[in-house]
This record gives structure tokens, C-alpha cells and sequence, in this order.
């Protein structure tokens, strides 16, 4: 099910799992909206077990999941980690960050089921807003206590519902880095505890760099929006959403680059910091020719110059 509410059709998305087998992939990844509404979701795992790969995630507001017997169904067809989003630490405040009444009842039903499944990767999505910032150390405190131990911190992004209500929603990471600092001192206490960041500025982790996100994650955002970067990059086209939204946006910068290089101007590497000890920089540069062959738009190119370079 997409983020609009339509379902992708069965035949694309058995396209798309030939596709990364023929890419030598061995985790599928089935997400949304929401993947477990989908009609033919069970048909999906099993027919991705089929295909050979070894590792089949599901990332889920576990609502389909708190029935035992749907979660039981779900593991024999070939699950083999579930992903949780969970926003609160109460009823009130997840049910309230979600919109569904009961939600959070039912996360912890969900929560529950995996227990009876030991080798059943599970970890926890938290997306930080400016309704829950400050409660990140008793969110992951309150589900450390359950015995789950893989979070991972998503900043909010202007999209969708979150842009919406961007005056509950959006708010001013300064301000949330003390909580956010406490919650990596829960991770940094407990050898058992994994924490990753998602979309987190990386300004806001200095004296934690060990949990700024790899910039090669940006490649795998850059290609969901593909159509909007090559249409940036071939024909200088603005993004829809380029305006207000920016001053949020974790990809600001990459769509500047690229608004830039569309406009003829060169790309070069950004010079390092002077408090940079002993770093002789050699300096490159793209030029909008580079990236453009015969109307085809080298995506991964650009992407790969501006990760190792900008």
C-alpha cells in the first residue's frame, strides 16, 4: 500500500523483487503506507522466499500484526524481521501522534507475538516531533524495560500529515538535542542496546559521530526520487515542493547542488575546515556535461561525486 493509500499492483511488485534478485540482493524490504494491508501481502513474502531471498523485513505500525494468528501466517511465509513505528510511551500520546484510537493497544499485542518467535529480528522506528521529542529517553527506556533492544531515531520530515500540521510537527532540533543526548547515553550505557539516527542533521551529533548516518543512505532517498532529480538535473526543473518546506528538509542541500549544476554552473569539492589536521585536499569538480549523456540523466554519478565531495 502506497503513502496515497493505493495498492501497487501484484505484477509490479513481483517485478521489482525480480529486479534486486538480478542485482544479486538478498533482503527484501517491504514497506509503505502500510506493506501488511496490502490484499496479496502474504502471497508477496512467500513468493520473495521463493526467489531466494534470505532476509524478508517488514516495517509496520503493527496493527495487522497484533493478531497472533495474521503474525503466526506472516513468519511461516518467510518473514524473518519486523520493524515496529512507535511514537510514545503512552496510549495517549502514541494514539494521538498516529490518529487511531487504540493503536498503541495494539503495538503491544504485536510486540507481545514476538516473543514466541526468539531468532525474529525486531527493532523499533521512532519518529522525532516536536509532539514527543521530550520524552525520547522514556520512550526508549519504557520498551528497553520490554527487552527490546534495536532503535532507530527518524527525524520528521515536511511531507504529508507532518507538513500538514507542521505547527505541532515541525520543531527546532536545537532545542531537542538535550533529550536527544540523554537517549544516546541509554544506548551508550547498555552494550545490548543498537541505535541508529535517520535523516538527523549531522551538526546535531557533534561528540556523538559514531551515530551520524552513513551519507550513502542518501543515495537510497535521492533514488525514490529519481523523476524529481533528473528533471532537476536535465531541464533545471524546480521540485514541487522547493519554498517553505526547505528550512526542514534533510536533503536541502542536494537539491541546491543539483539546481546548480542544472543551471550551468560547476560543482566543485568543498574545502575543508582549516581545523582540519594534516589534510592535503585534492580538489575535483562536475561539470553538467558529465552527468548528461544523450538525454539520460547519470543519477548515480552526481550522487557519487556529492557524497565524496560535497
Amino acid at each position: 500500500e502506497c503513502q496515497d493509500g493505493l495498492v501497487v499492483p501484484m505484477v509490479e511488485i513481483i517485478r521489482d523483487l525480480k529486479g534486486g534478485i538480478a542485482q544479486n540482493a538478498s533482503r527484501a524490504v517491504l514497506s509503505g503506507g502500510e506493506a501488511t494491508l496490502h490484499p496479496d501481502f502474504l502471497t508477496i513474502v512467500a513468493r520473495a522466499k521463493k526467489m531466494g531471498y534470505s532476509e524478508i523485513q517488514v516495517i509496520t505500525n503493527g496493527q495487522k500484526f497484533s493478531d497472533a494468528r495474521f503474525f503466526d501466517a506472516a513468519l511461516a511465509a518467510g518473514v524473518s524481521e519486523v520493524t515496529f513505528s512507535v511514537h510514545g510511551h503512552t496510549a495517549s500520546l502514541h494514539d494521538k501522534l498516529v490518529g487511531a484510537k487504540g493503536a498503541f493497544v495494539n503495538v503491544l499485542r504485536a510486540l507481545k507475538n514476538t516473543k514466541k518467535y526468539p531468532n525474529l529480528i525486531v527493532s523499533l522506528d521512532i519518529c522525532i516531533n516536536k509532539e514527543n521529542y521530550r520524552y525520547l529517553p522514556d520512550i526508549v527506556k519504557t520498551f528497553l524495560k520490554m527487552g527490546f533492544f534495536e532503535f532507530d531515531l527518524l527525524a520528521v520530515v515536511p511531507f504529508g500529515r507532518a507538513w500538514d500540521e507542521r505547527k505541532k510537527m515541525l520543531f527546532d532540533f536545537g532545542k531537542a538535542m538535550p533529550y536527544l543526548r540523554r537517549t544516546l547515553v541509554l544506548a551508550k550505557k547498555d552494550p545490548r542496546v543498537h541505535l541508529w539516527t535517520n535523516r538527523l542533521p549531522a551538526q546535531y551529533l557533534e561528540g556523538n559521530e559514531a551515530y551520524i548516518q552513513s551519507p550513502d543512505k542518501l543515495a537510497d532517498e535521492i533514488r525514490g526520487r529519481r523523476e524529481m532529480f533528473e528533471n532537476i538535473l536535465a531541464n533545471s526543473t524546480a521540485p514541487y515542493c522547493k519554498g517553505l518546506r526547505c528550512a526542514y528538509c534533510f536533503i536541502r542541500a542536494l537539491c541546491e547542488d543539483a539546481s546548480a549544476l542544472a543551471s550551468g554552473s560547476v560543482l566543485s569539492t568543498h574545502p575543508l575546515p582549516k581545523c582540519f589536521p594534516g589534510t592535503e585536499q585534492e580538489r575535483v569538480s562536475l561539470q553538467k556535461e558529465e552527468i548528461i549523456k544523450k538525454e539520460e540523466v547519470r543519477l548515480e554519478k552526481f550522487l557519487d561525486f556529492w557524497i565524496e565531495n560535497r
